[in-house]
Order: structure tokens, then C-alpha cells, then sequence
């Protein structure tokens, strides 16, 4: 009885928005329990579809080793979220139960009460992104008659937010659901190529995002910038002369190095054995640096990798490096990645325009 009053208090309020930053694992729909026999049964329909489920889900920061475990019981459902707000529950009935029984073991009460309250602490310390507030901005420019193309995972905490407040309503294009080939994402901006102004919300760690991005830009230029975490809103437009400025830097203020090649290639149109990609980086600041190419699979697998060391003793200087290999039978994809002596086992972020992406370049993807 305590633990489903628990469920059922925990239930009743709405969803948060640090929730909704973990809501990628919900496939279950969302709802909460008008009563304490409905939450029982709600209870039940959780366990049996956490049952018929066999694929896993985990939640960043340290807090998913607790989500893996009650997921369990709960599914994958608002009670998923719901376990500091359960177990806060169980407290107040624990600690009710003890006034009324005073002969629990206070061994084990000890214990109970500093697992509950980890959890709940665990849980507050999480790290929360500007996912919400991305949304809303974009909100405010996009009109739901200028397209968007979208990279972004259907199960992030962004795509969440995004259905929740009508960002992705009217003209949209979701690329993220399968692997689309250069030809058919080159139709995609064919068929749309009289539309004045088209958006697009790309996950830049996904290799596709970098061909989406190359050819919306093709023929437009940059007219709005946002991103969160390596996902980025930008809006393109054929009146815009504003083009794509990719660097590498420690931080948004201290640029080491600015990429003046051609960002991307098209791997997948080559019918040669070997393919060569131009790479002119100008170094702005003196340091050793150490130019990192990689070549792996969709799978994160390494094909090939080779490295350069630049020695940069007076700044400005441009390398340049028309670089070659044989084109494995296998997908890959080609990143570049920018070290500096300062950070030697950290790559510099990638920084465009004052946003940062992440810390690697997509170059080509074959697949």
C-alpha cells in the first residue's frame, strides 16, 4: 500500500523539464493514474511491457544505473523518471511507519534512508541542457510553411521538445529514421530548392548531418545560429551571403585554428580505388599541434588513421595536405580531429561561428 501511494503521488504531477531531458527512453505512452487501482494497474502494464521489451536504455550521467534498474519494474514510462520523486514517497511512509512501529531494526531503516536519499541527491545533481529554450527560440523565427530537415533522434530530449511545442509542425523532413544515400538527400534539396528558406536541426555527431549540411548550403547562405550540445538550429537562406566558418579552440574566445578547405566531400559519388581530400587548416596561435585523420565505420571500428605534427612558431601559417588513401569496401566515414601540446589527449572543440559542435569534423561519408 505505501509503495503504490508512493507511485500514485509521484504520478500526479506533470512532467518536468529535467524529465523531459531523459524522455528518450519513454516509449510507453505518458500518463498519470486518476487512482490508487489504476496506478496497481499501471504498475502491472509496465512490468509486462518492460517484459516484451529486449533492447536496452541508459540515460547519461551516473544516474542510469538506477533508471537500467527500475526500469524493470516500472518500463519505460513517466515512472521511469518518476524514481526520486517514488522513493521521496516511501520516505515520508517509511518515516510515518517508523513513528507508529518503533521497533524496526534501525540497522536497516539506516540503510534504506541513505539509498533513498542518494538517489534523490544523484538525481538533482544531474546536469540539465538548454534544450527547452533552443525550442522556444527557434519557435519565434521558423513559420511552419519554410521546410526543416531533421537528424536529430526521434527519442532525444530536443525532438521532445520540439513535438511538444509545434517546432517540427507544417514542413518536415526527418532523415533520422534510417541511413539515406547521397542521391536521395541530393532530391531532397532539389525538390526543395525553391523554397526560400529552409531550416535544420542536425545532430553533428551523426555523419549524415555534415552531407545534409553541405548541400543546404550549396546554394544559401547562414541567417540564424543556435545550438545545444552538438545539435544545432541554423536557418538558410538564398538572400544570405553568410557561409559556414568552421575552427578548432580550446574555447568560444581562444581560436587555435580555422579550417580553410572545403568542410566536406562527396565520398560516395567516387568510382576511383582511391580518393584525395584537400585539407588547408591556418594555424592563428603558436603551439605543436598534431592533425589527427581517421577512418572508421558506422560502428566506430578504425579502418585507417594518420597523423601530422605541426610545429607553429609564428602564427599565422596554413598547412596544406592533399591527403589520399584507398577507398575501403566497407561504409566509412573520414573525421578530422585537432590536437594541441596543451591538451595533448584532448581534441580542440570545433567552434562555428561562437557555437560549439563538438570536437570533430566530418570530411566524407560513403556508405
Amino acid at each position: 500500500m505505501s509503495f503504490a501511494l508512493a507511485v500514485y503521488f509521484a504520478t500526479s504531477s506533470s512532467l518536468s523539464d529535467v524529465e523531459a531531458n531523459s524522455a528518450w527512453v519513454i516509449e510507453d505512452t505518458l500518463r498519470s493514474p486518476d487512482s490508487i487501482r489504476e496506478t496497481l494497474r499501471y504498475v502491472r502494464d509496465s512490468i509486462l511491457s518492460a517484459i516484451e521489451r529486449s533492447d536496452d536504455n541508459s540515460i547519461s550521467q551516473g544516474y542510469h544505473a538506477l533508471l537500467d534498474g527500475w526500469s524493470i519494474i516500472a518500463g519505460r514510462t513517466i515512472l521511469s523518471l518518476r524514481l526520486p520523486l517514488v522513493l521521496l514517497g516511501m520516505l515520508v511512509f517509511c518515516v510515518m511507519f517508523a513513528l507508529v512501529r518503533a521497533w524496526i531494526n534501525q540497522f536497516f531503516s539506516a540503510i534504506l534512508w541513505i539509498a533513498i536519499l542518494s538517489a534523490i541527491i544523484v538525481f538533482l545533481w544531474q546536469s540539465t541542457s538548454d534544450w527547452q529554450g533552443l525550442v522556444h527560440r527557434a519557435s519565434q523565427v521558423r513559420s511552419i510553411t519554410e521546410p526543416i530537415l531533421i537528424t536529430t533522434s526521434a527519442r532525444s530530449p530536443l525532438a521532445y521538445h520540439a513535438e511538444q511545442n509545434g517546432l517540427t509542425d507544417g514542413i518536415s523532413i526527418d532523415l533520422s529514421w534510417r541511413d539515406f544515400t547521397s542521391a536521395e538527400i541530393a532530391t531532397i534539396g532539389q525538390n526543395l530548392e525553391d523554397m526560400p528558406i529552409i531550416w535544420g536541426m542536425l545532430d553533428m555527431q551523426t555523419p549524415q548531418s555534415w552531407e545534409v549540411l553541405s548541400i543546404l548550403l550549396s546554394e544559401r547562405g547562414i541567417q540564424y545560429r543556435d545550438n545545444v550540445d552538438g545539435t544545432i538550429f541554423y536557418g538558410f537562406d538564398t538572400n544570405s551571403s553568410d557561409s559556414l566558418s568552421l575552427a578548432f579552440g580550446h574555447t568560444v574566445e581562444q581560436i587555435q585554428a580555422i579550417l580553410v578547405s572545403d568542410f566536406y566531400t562527396q565520398l560516395e559519388s567516387s568510382s576511383n580505388d582511391t580518393i584525395c581530400i584537400l585539407i588547408e587548416i591556418e594555424f592563428t596561435q603558436t603551439d605543436t599541434y598534431r592533425i589527427n585523420l581517421q577512418g572508421i565505420t558506422n560502428t566506430g571500428e578504425p579502418i585507417f588513421e594518420d597523423n601530422y605534427d605541426v610545429e607553429v612558431q609564428s602564427a599565422p601559417i596554413l598547412f596544406a595536405e592533399n591527403y589520399c588513401f584507398d577507398l575501403p569496401d566497407d561504409d566509412y566515414l573520414v573525421r578530422l580531429l585537432v590536437y594541441s601540446n596543451t591538451t595533448p589527449d584532448q581534441p580542440l572543440s570545433v567552434i562555428e561561428s561562437g557555437h560549439i559542435w563538438g570536437d570533430f569534423i566530418v570530411l566524407g561519408y560513403r556508405r
